[in-house]
């Protein structure tokens, strides 16, 4: 009879994890297009149409991201993407993983990060990643953006 509750415990854990959301390509894709889009035809509206600014899902509501901040990841992305928006770069490749961190900070268990990968040349890569959660039948972003750049030696 003791074991008996873990194991329920157990159980009801494995069915939340089994029961969370994660983007399909596609939804993945569509937010990336709509992303850039927005930078190319400078269409700040658009682009914080994907953030998510609310604190309502955050266990820590002191750190919702703001309009503020949005605005400031769109000047950074448009200054960290130039070339891909000026010779318009197809997305080379798109990673989606659940992450686990997100569980101290989110009280939906419907998130996970999304990345996308241009290839400058077959020796350097730039990407950026989102944590992204899914609210009202969308994903949206939640938090700062990652930056990453990749060099492969020749």
């Amino acid at each position: 009879m003791k074991h008996i509750f873990p194991v329920i415990i157990f159980c009801s854990c494995l069915s939340l994890s089994a029961n969370a959301q994660k983007p399909t390509k596609q939804e993945a894709r569509q937010f990336f297009d709509q992303a850039i889009s927005s930078l190319k035809n400078s269409d700040l509206a658009s682009f914080s149409n994907l953030w998510y600014l609310s604190n309502d899902l955050l266990l820590h509501p002191e750190k919702a991201f703001t309009a503020d901040n949005v605005q400031a990841n769109y000047e950074e992305m448009k200054v960290f993407l130039d070339t891909v928006l000026t010779l318009n770069l197809e997305i080379d490749k798109i990673e989606i993983e659940k992450e686990s961190y997100l569980d101290k900070i989110a009280k939906s268990s419907d998130y996970c990060y999304i990345k996308m990968w241009f290839k400058y040349n077959k020796h350097y890569f730039k990407g950026i990643g989102f944590n992204v959660i899914w609210v009202k039948d969308k994903w949206l972003c939640c938090f700062q953006p990652d930056y990453s750049t990749l060099k492969v030696p020749e």
